[in-house]
């Protein structure tokens, strides 16, 4: 499979940048291959058609998205290496439940895609999470897996300042790894109380024998006293005299677990990183599915077609397609649905177009329009259209008319040509040529020279492309080429006043002496061309 070459500006100049912006950043690009067009399309509607596939794809998204955004990290704290945990779990549920979805369905198991993609999944599975994945991680991280179930026991001294305190439980479970408890001052002068959660003082009892409740040599306190403390706790609380307990704890666990972090995170990590690596190609491909889904969901919103395309062999260069209208123009309209669509017609008799009709009266959006149904397919999308046999090309290149540059040595003309010598230059095998009156920096005389030329050039090389020009005397000069050259005839395409195309040359309904004799001479359109005749 090999990439379809696009102008710089190709996608600016077509009004559908934004549009697929979506889509382009998953990694999938343009494709010239047909198969692969072919499973792009039959992808996007196993997905569409199948609401639980659709769904479990999006869960592979967002998590693997959240474990990548993860092990960017580089000094993690505590809380975001014990989310990995069950972020890796549920990305293992996903993955299984993806495969038991297509295994289940023959429409979803049979396609070659989903069933390569079930297959690494299942690798993934059986190579990086072991039988015994979560006891094993459970073990490594002394059984914390969620930051909010441990219960701590703080120690004061006579000014009510914290000089000790340590781990009691984790998700109501004693903890037994001993050790760990940490001296913020040696000269203990007082063992005020045990403090934990809810104040449950014979709940504190039972951690007397794990050395937690008293220093040594010291006597279990009795309730009374438990009690006594207690009450001295909360007031103190509540009149804010002891120190903010959140931040203690924000320093605790750190403090309690430094020497673990690094080898759990190395490890976490590690495992992270592995499966990431092999996920890398499924997460393009299902994102790719997914963006294109959404894409046409925004298009079905406006209430207008869709239509996969019957794909027609490179070799044939053709284009036929009905009904085809530019999305972007539709979304930007108050009533989308009543969009002006226009058929698309070439093949190996008529390859390059001449398209003219009044200022305003759609010609550029005509060629956007031929533009955006090519990208479409060679993305492997559904085309905005009512139905398409299409051909796929191995380049796209565009040369629209340009607003005088000032800051540079050479005039309008000389940036024109520059611009029509790099889309030349560009055409590579079989090319889609996209020209939006391509030279105005000059006389009419010298731009219809000129451009017949280029237009000798795109005959030769038999060249598919649309021509929009306002200049109707270039019409004449192409019957001239037409008859001295061979190869494939420059056709004609005009706009009639409701911006529907036309075939053939249409009438001289030229914009500006339409103006000039409305505005200057006073007459109507029609009363103008009643004195030419």
């Amino acid at each position: 499979m090999s990439e379809v070459f696009l102008s710089a500006d190709l996608l600016d100049n077509l009004m559908i940048e934004e549009l697929l912006r979506p889509v382009l950043e998953t990694g999938i690009g343009f494709t010239n291959c047909e198969e692969e067009i072919r499973a792009r399309n039959v992808n996007i509607q196993l997905l569409s058609e199948n609401p639980s596939l659709r769904s479990i794809c999006r869960t592979l998204c967002l998590k693997y998205a959240d474990l990548e955004q993860i092990t960017r990290l580089n000094s993690p704290d505590t809380k975001q290496i014990f989310s990995v945990l069950p972020l890796l779990d549920e990305l293992y549920r996903a993955m299984e439940n993806f495969s038991k979805i297509v295994s289940e369905a023959s429409a979803l198991s049979s396609n070659a895609n989903l069933s390569q993609l079930q297959n690494e999944f299942n690798a993934i599975r059986q190579n990086e999470f072991q039988p015994d994945f979560l006891e094993k991680w459970k073990n490594m991280l002394s059984g914390l897996q969620d930051i909010h179930s441990l219960t701590y026991r703080f120690v004061f001294n006579d000014d009510l300042e914290i000089t000790r305190y340590c781990l009691l439980t984790v998700e109501d479970q004693a903890y037994t790894k001993r050790g760990l408890l940490s001296k913020i001052d040696p000269h203990q002068k007082h063992d005020m109380n045990f403090l934990a959660r809810n104040m449950d003082a014979y709940k504190n009892q039972y951690f007397a024998h794990e050395s937690y409740a008293m220093t040594p040599g010291a006597a279990a306190p009795s309730t009374g006293a438990l009690r006594q403390a207690s009450s001295l706790f909360e007031k103190e609380v509540r009149d804010n005299r002891l120190a903010n307990i959140q931040t203690v704890l924000m320093t605790t666990i750190p403090t309690l677990y430094s020497h673990q972090d690094q080898e759990l995170w190395n490890a976490v990590r590690s495992l992270g990183t592995r499966i990431l690596r092999k996920l890398e190609s499924a997460y393009r491909s299902i994102h790719f599915w997914l963006r294109a889904l959404e894409l046409m969901e925004k298009i079905r919103q406006l209430d207008l077609p869709l239509a996969y395309p019957h794909i027609l062999p490179a070799s044939d260069h053709a284009c036929h397609i009905t009904g085809a209208y530019h999305p972007a123009v539709a979304m930007h309209l108050e009533r989308p649905s009543e969009i002006i669509c226009n058929d698309i017609s070439f093949d190996d008799k008529q390859q390059f177009l001449l398209i003219t009709g009044a200022n305003g009266g759609g010609k550029t959006t005509y060629l956007r329009t031929v533009g955006v149904q090519q990208l479409f397919f060679q993305l492997g999308l559904p085309l905005p259209a009512k139905d398409a046999q299409i051909s796929p090309v191995d380049s796209i290149v565009c040369a629209f008319s340009l607003k005088e540059d000032t800051h540079l040595s050479s005039g309008k003309l000389g940036q024109e040509l520059i611009v029509i010598q790099q889309a030349i230059q560009s055409i590579s095998g079989r090319a889609l040529v996209l020209f939006n009156e391509p030279i105005t920096g000059t006389s009419v005389g010298e731009c219809c020279l000129i451009s017949r030329e280029i237009l000798a050039i795109m005959t030769l090389l038999e060249i598919r492309g649309i021509w929009v020009t306002h200049l109707y005397s270039l019409l004449d000069d192409v019957s001239d080429i037409n008859d001295m050259l061979q190869g494939n005839p420059i056709g004609y395409l005009h706009l009639d006043d409701q911006f529907h195309v036309k075939p053939g040359r249409g009438e001289n309904l030229s914009h500006a002496r339409a103006v000039f004799e409305k505005e200057v001479l006073g007459f109507s359109q029609a009363e103008a061309q009643a004195l030419d005749t």
